[in-house]
């Protein structure tokens, strides 16, 4: 919501009056709320994020904005009045901005299908930046041949490849698993956030971590389709279970998003058990 109000301050400001700096301060505006919403979440929440604020630009420029204004143009037409020209150029500014960001609010929100864009969010804002400008340019295509056939900027499509191909390859090169399909070398293991206090895992509690998540989180995964630990995070012995203590406690103990749709079949009991754990650490 505050995402859009500044946007409408922006729009309604002596800035809005440029279309072209009008543009470029959004654009900058979404690749900066991206690479703030990455400081705070993960990757995959950082995009999902983006995507909604975006998407909630489109939908409240239709609510507050277009509509409102075709309201007011439609009954000054009826009461055989001149209509104000101002609700049809804003509305058709709105209507402009709504058009060339669909394709990459489409992008931002199914992303969360695919690991491989958010396993770095280091990377999100990079991510964002080239998605929006391919997106707008696979519109701005469209836009120029609908209105005029003969003059179709075919550039565009060069352009907007490039683009996605450095996406592709910018989110590969950052991941794990990319590096190795890439044939990069690995990147430099991070020594994890370790919390103060922790006591290492009791039996209880490194079974349940080693027959829950090991199957995935280990050197050689043996979960069909896995091949690398998701993220390079081991969880298969007791002193790599107490480095991530921090990332079980928020993925696995305050938000249940591990394991994914819970395919290990992990019960509340043993949450439990490892939220008495974690208590310990602060």
């Amino acid at each position: 919501v505050f995402g859009w109000l500044f946007y409408d301050w922006l729009c309604r400001s002596p800035l809005g009056r440029n279309d072209i700096v009008l543009g470029l301060l959004g654009f900058s505006y979404v690749v900066a709320a991206s690479w703030a919403f990455a400081s705070v979440f993960s990757g995959r929440g950082a995009l999902i994020h983006t995507g909604a604020l975006m998407a909630t630009i489109m939908t409240a420029n239709v609510l507050f904005n277009i509509m409102p204004g075709q309201r007011k143009v439609i009954a000054a037409l009826t009461a055989g009045e001149k209509p104000d020209p101002k609700y049809g150029k804003a509305a058709k500014q709105r209507s402009l901005h709504n058009n060339y960001i669909t394709l990459p609010v489409l992008f931002l929100m199914l992303s969360n299908h695919y690991p491989v864009t958010y396993a770095n969010s280091a990377v999100i804002p990079v991510l964002v930046a080239l998605i929006i400008v391919a997106g707008a340019l696979i519109r701005h295509f469209f836009n120029i041949r609908h209105a005029d056939h003969a003059r179709s900027p075919w550039w565009t499509w060069a352009v907007a490849l490039v683009a996605l191909w450095l996406a592709f390859w910018v989110a590969m090169a950052s991941s794990p698993g990319g590096r190795e399909r890439l044939g990069l070398s690995p990147l430099p293991a991070t020594k994890p956030v370790m919390l103060a206090g922790l006591q290492p895992p009791p039996e209880a509690v490194a079974t349940i971590v080693t027959g829950r998540c090991a199957m995935c989180h280990a050197p050689e995964p043996t979960w069909p389709g896995i091949q690398i630990p998701p993220k390079g995070v081991l969880l298969h012995e007791p002193e790599t279970i107490a480095a991530h203590a921090r990332a079980i406690r928020v993925q696995a103990v305050m938000t249940h998003a591990m394991p994914p749709n819970n395919l290990s079949g992990i019960t509340a009991d043993e949450r439990r058990v490892l939220a008495q754990w974690l208590a310990q650490g602060r």
